[in-house]
């Protein structure tokens, strides 16, 4: 999509649809993003007094060698955030910074996510003066000027002892009594639930922390245990624009986010069995 095109489809579904980011959109984005070695700084805030709710500032990574890793890295990003329902895009290459817009819809359609991410940073601009000496072609440069320095190296944040990333007992804790509190807040009836505005607001509550805590979890725990990332890639998006899971259809998405919560705790009640295990024996 051209930025003209882009420009247009944004003026009519923001004059229609109320813009908000919750926590689980922009946890979706750090996640996709802490884990990529694509990036060397990250920076990431809403602006809820902007047109643009949520700007994403990624610096690149000197170990990138081709603009097309770039490319690759941010369709990555796009394809695991876009929505079903519609999503809008546009991409430029300047010569100091790629400038990537975007506007994706919910399937209910109360709701919109708009937002910005900017690429840029040393290694960008030597990559793209590169491309230009074997194109013989001229990027344009950029209208406005984006500051990648003082970026905090927020991968660098999660750095731990690898034995750590492997196996870190506490936080799984914390995650199986969020898990648990899940369950019995599910124990009530359905038309009993629906009711009950505090127990709703729990719920929000806890998956918001059981996706905070999740964040710190390694690749390859995620890896271990089958159906966990897509389990709470679902309760992420239950979260999205604070939606209530139970606005839509009610026992349907109900059963189903039980069935994730169960899938999260019973698969990391094994991988801590297992790993207690091994430690005993070593």
């Amino acid at each position: 999509m051209t930025a003209d095109s882009y420009e247009a489809v944004e003026a009519v579904l923001s004059s229609r649809l109320p813009k908000r980011c919750a926590i689980g959109f922009e946890e979706d984005v750090r996640h996709l993003v802490l884990h990529d070695s694509t990036w060397d700084s990250v920076e990431i805030h809403t602006n809820r007094d902007s047109s643009r709710i949520l700007e994403v500032k990624l610096c690149v990574s000197s170990a990138v060698e081709d603009l097309r890793k770039i490319s690759g890295a941010l369709i990555v990003i796009w394809n695991n955030l876009r929505y079903q329902a519609f999503g809008a895009e546009s991409t430029t290459w300047y010569q100091d910074s790629l400038h990537f817009r975007f506007i994706t819809v919910p399937s209910d359609e109360k709701y919109c996510v708009v937002g910005r991410i900017f690429i840029g940073g040393y290694q960008y601009s030597d990559l793209i003066r590169i491309a230009e000496n074997k194109s013989k072609r001229r990027y344009p440069t950029s209208p406005i000027k984006i500051d990648f320095t003082g970026l905090e190296l927020e991968p660098n944040r999660f750095d731990r002892d690898e034995r750590d990333w492997q196996f870190d007992e506490s936080l799984i804790n914390s995650i199986l009594d969020e898990c648990q509190a899940l369950k019995q807040i599910a124990g009530s009836s359905m038309q009993d639930f629906g009711r009950n505005r505090q127990g709703q607001d729990s719920v929000v509550l806890r998956l918001q922390k059981l996706l905070y805590l999740r964040r710190d979890l390694s690749l390859t725990v995620e890896n271990e245990i089958e159906g966990f990332r897509g389990a709470v890639c679902n309760l992420s998006k239950s979260l999205h624009f604070g939606h209530r899971p139970w606005d839509l259809e009610a026992a349907e998405i109900w059963s189903l986010l039980h069935q994730d919560v169960q899938t999260i705790s019973s698969g990391l009640s094994i991988y801590l069995k297992k790993n207690r295990s091994s430690r005993s024996l070593s």
